[in-house]
C-alpha cells in the first residue's frame, strides 16, 4: 500500500512539474504579447512621469537662480548707492598735490 502510494505522489509530482513548465511557457507567452499591445501605453506613462519629474527638479533649480539673482541684484544696487555717495568724499586738488598729503 505504502509503496502504491509513493508511486502515485511521484507521478502526480513528475505531472505538476511537467504541467508547470508547459503553463510558464504559455504564461511568458501571453504577458509578451500584453507587453506589445500596451507597450505604446507604457511607454507614454514613463515618458509622463520622466516629465513631471524634470519639471519638477527645473522649478526647484530656477527657485534657487532666481534667488541668487536677486541677492546679487541687491548686491549691485548697494554697490550703486556707494558709488554715487564718493563725489561728496572727494577732496580738492590744490597746487601741490605731487608732493603728498601734509
Amino acid at each position: 500500500m505504502l509503496e502504491k502510494m509513493k508511486s502515485i505522489w511521484g507521478s502526480i509530482k513528475a505531472d505538476s512539474v511537467d504541467t508547470y513548465r508547459r503553463i510558464k511557457i504559455v504564461l511568458i507567452a501571453i504577458a509578451a504579447i500584453l507587453l506589445a499591445i500596451e507597450y505604446k501605453k507604457i511607454k507614454e506613462a514613463i515618458l509622463i512621469y520622466m516629465g513631471n519629474r524634470l519639471i519638477k527638479n527645473t522649478k526647484k533649480e530656477s527657485y534657487e537662480l532666481q534667488t541668487q539673482v536677486n541677492t546679487l541684484n541687491n548686491q549691485a544696487n548697494q554697490m550703486v548707492k556707494e558709488a554715487k555717495e564718493l563725489p561728496s568724499q572727494e577732496k580738492p586738488v590744490d597746487a601741490n598735490w605731487y608732493k603728498g598729503e601734509k
